[in-house]
């Protein structure tokens, strides 16, 4: 879930909450509202999601993009590679160029900004009231004393910088109280004092930090400033249901929060009620009326409803496999033998198996399970196997009809690794220049598992990786041919990217970069470094995504290069 999507998530939680807040009445105890209020901050600055049938954005079909189906555990580390000689004679340069600073966008800096600004103002205010209350003296009033003395680790002082009583401190904690106070009414002192006791109890002190942070990172969003307003107000007013049931007199504590109102001065209203009014009265209701229990049930139930249904995201229902992705997930590769189980369906399959291998210099045609395809004889849950050529595969598919779906599946991605054995030629001059120093490719052009996942889709180039190790990390990146960067840019997908026009309607892409060293517009030429190698995007593992587009149609890019030798090699894939 992106940031802004958590800001939106969470103005949906905080509407919910307030509306409960003032529907429910006293119906909801106050601290149950705080812990709202928790799971509304939880919401906004956690970025995981809590799936559930019962989600208001599953029941209004608000469902998110369905995720990267898995991928079985025996296509994960199999790919077709074909390697090919890697032109790094004198006319590329090895030095990398100095990547381009990346584009921050207005939004961002407004944003950083603003966060920035509202957190040096909290800061500031709280160290400059911290110095003022260093000033504070010890009280010798002998209810205070005798009040301190019944809870150790209380440090009980009197201030005149402070304008109402207050609590701060965690380890250390400390109730701070105004000199301005009528220090005779030991009823107002004992109110005050456990009003501040209970603050410090329920450590809502670092809740009002928490709150403030929320407030920092979403200061753009109406709803959390609306968060910030009515959560510290609960914490007082659950402070005060605390008071109330502790010491009991409703109307004697009312007359306290009073007196207390009149020392503090510049009460700054930003409702139509101010907090005090707010206080005031639910004491009086609360002396005057009872809430039944059945009712005080019945709000949190429906709390936590309404908590469900706006604290949890849409449940992703997993989707339905057809013929074709259950037959992927039923392939498998052991040594130079291939098998793969047909699933268990009430259908008829008619089914060809076919590929081109590299042999003496030229492509060969195989096919495999003739007689099986001749007959017709495939049966639903029976695993059929055949022997791999020991060549390197230019093509290996799967072909048929199940019913009345169409099959149509590479079996490229389940073969064992290939690598080079030998490069004794360069690229003839008309050939691309190879486009980094890695030499290994761990997927090939054609159809591939999906990283993580148990489908197999088209992948429209080829993945390079180093030659041991498999990581190439920071390595920089080479135009293959002279051309033009018409676009850069980053993709959810394919990362940081770097798109060249060359002549006669022929593209080259580069993906999965860690930067970008040029920008659009500019004439780069064969050979030069236009960015380094990454692992961005949907990427496992540092490689450079390479592909070639004629006339906008993806080609094989391995076909641009001279081919060599191969041999089989049991190392899997690096990424």
């Amino acid at each position: 879930m992106s940031f802004a999507e958590r800001g939106l998530a969470g103005a949906a939680l905080i509407l919910a909450v307030a509306s409960l807040r003032g529907t429910l009445g006293r119906a909801l105890p106050r601290r149950a509202v705080v812990a709202l209020w928790w799971v509304a901050a939880a919401r906004l600055l956690l970025p995981w999601e809590i799936p559930c049938r019962f989600s208001a954005y599953t029941l209004f079909g608000q469902l998110r993009p369905a995720a990267v189906p898995t991928a079985s555990q025996a296509a994960r580390g199999a790919t077709t590679v074909r390697l090919l000689p890697v032109d790094l004679g004198p006319s590329v340069p090895r030095a990398v160029e100095q990547a381009a600073f990346p584009a921050v966008s207005f939004k961002t800096l407004l944003w950083v900004g603003g966060s920035l600004l509202l957190a040096l103002w909290f800061t500031v205010s709280y160290i400059r009231c911290r110095q003022r209350f260093k000033l504070s003296l010890p009280v010798e009033n002998a209810c205070v004393v005798r009040w301190a003395r019944e809870h150790p680790g209380i440090s009980v002082r009197v201030s005149d910088q402070a304008p109402a009583p207050l609590a701060y401190g965690v380890l250390h904690p400390v109730i701070l109280l105004p000199k301005r106070m009528d220090w005779g009414d030991d009823t107002a002192l004992r109110h005050i004092l456990t009003h501040e006791y209970i603050h410090i109890r329920h450590l809502d002190s670092c809740a009002k930090l928490v709150f403030a942070g929320v407030l920092c990172l979403h200061w753009w969003n109406p709803a959390v400033w609306l968060l910030y307003i009515l959560a510290n107000r609960d914490l007082e007013l659950a402070c005060d249901e605390a008071v109330v049931r502790r010491l009991g007199d409703p109307a004697a504590y009312a007359r306290t929060l009073l007196r207390m109102e009149e020392i503090r001065a510049g009460l700054y209203v930003l409702f139509s009620q101010s907090p005090i009014e707010e206080r005031i009265k639910t004491m009086m209701k609360f002396q005057h009326k009872r809430v039944p229990v059945f009712l005080t049930v019945c709000a949190l139930l429906l709390a936590a409803c309404v908590t469900t249904a706006f604290a949890t995201s849409a449940r992703q229902e997993a989707p339905r496999q057809t013929l074709a992705e259950q037959l992927a997930a039923g392939i498998s590769c052991e040594g130079d033998t291939l098998s793969f189980t047909l699933p268990e369906a009430d259908v008829t399959w008619e089914l060809w198996i076919a590929g081109r291998i590299r042999a003496d210099g030229a492509d060969t045609g195989v096919r495999y399970l003739e007689e099986e395809s001749a007959a017709g004889g495939w049966q639903p849950g029976r695993t059929y196997r055949f022997q791999l050529a020991g060549a390197a595969y230019s093509e290996l598919t799967i072909n048929g009809i199940a019913g009345e779906e169409p099959i149509d599946l590479s079996l490229l991605p389940w073969l064992p690794q290939w690598e080079r054995k030998a490069v004794s030629e360069q690229a003839a001059a008309g050939d691309m220049t190879w486009p980094t120093e890695g030499v290994r490719i761990s997927s090939g052009f054609g159809g591939r598992a999906a990283p993580g996942g148990a489908s197999v889709y088209f992948h429209n180039g080829v993945d390079i990786v180093g030659e041991t190790s498999g990581v190439i990390d920071g390595a920089p990146v080479y135009a293959a041919l002279d051309g033009t960067v018409a676009e850069t840019g980053y993709d959810a997908k394919l990362g940081n990217y770097v798109l060249l026009r060359h002549e006669d309607g022929l593209e080259t892409l580069y993906a999965a970069c860690r930067e970008v060293c040029a920008a659009a517009g500019d004439e780069v030429a064969r050979g030069e470094t236009i960015a380094l190698v990454g692992s961005t995007g949907q990427s496992t593992g540092p490689h450079l995504h390479f592909e070639v587009r004629q006339d906008g149609t993806a080609q094989d890019p391995l076909d641009y290069f001279k081919a060599v030798e191969f041999s089989l090699s049991s190392r899997p894939a690096e990424n």
